[in-house]
């Protein structure tokens, strides 16, 4: 298993919203949306994928980040999804594969 198949499996293996689970469609989200500041702070992270995904290993999978698909990704970008309900899916997740 390669270290973004490792990220994804252990950030629960699917989008926390609505329960994809292709590894193809599934990205990591920043929770807080700052990931454009984190960015600045670390220009490695540009890279994405398997880089991002050795530095969350590097830092044990912190919780600032979680797994959605393209689609749900793309709708909280644009606001079209309900945060509120997202941070508790989140926490549900995180409270059953920890």
């Amino acid at each position: 298993m390669n270290v973004k198949e490792e990220a994804i499996t252990v950030y629960g293996g699917m989008c926390i919203n609505c329960g994809a689970s292709d590894y193809r469609i599934l990205c990591f989200d920043h929770v807080y949306d700052d990931g454009n500041l984190r960015r600045k702070k670390c220009s490695y992270e540009r890279a994405g994928g398997a880089k991002f995904a050795a530095k969350l290993k590097r830092e044990g999978w912190p919780d600032y980040i979680q797994l959605l698909c393209f689609n749900c990704n793309h709708l909280k970008r644009i606001g079209e999804l309900d945060v509120k309900a997202l941070n508790i899916k989140r926490q549900m997740a995180r409270n059953s594969y920890q």
